[in-house]
């Protein structure tokens, strides 16, 4: 069995609403993981704020 992870972030300005930063994060591995595993997703996809990148590559982080 495979399990599938994604979390996505989005961070917006307060005042106007406007979409400032947005991200995802995807996972797959043999266990279901954990708290840690979405830890490690949420960092990486923090890895490298602010700065844009449009198309989809990897981040290596190392899990809480």
């Amino acid at each position: 069995m495979e399990y599938e992870r994604e979390v996505a972030l989005l961070i917006r300005d307060r005042k106007s609403g406007e979409a400032l930063y947005e991200t995802r994060a995807r996972s797959n591995g043999g266990t279901v993981g954990g708290t840690s595993v979405l830890q490690g997703m949420f960092l990486a996809s923090l890895a490298e704020f602010p700065k844009v990148q449009n198309e989809p590559h990897n981040v290596a982080v190392t899990l809480p």
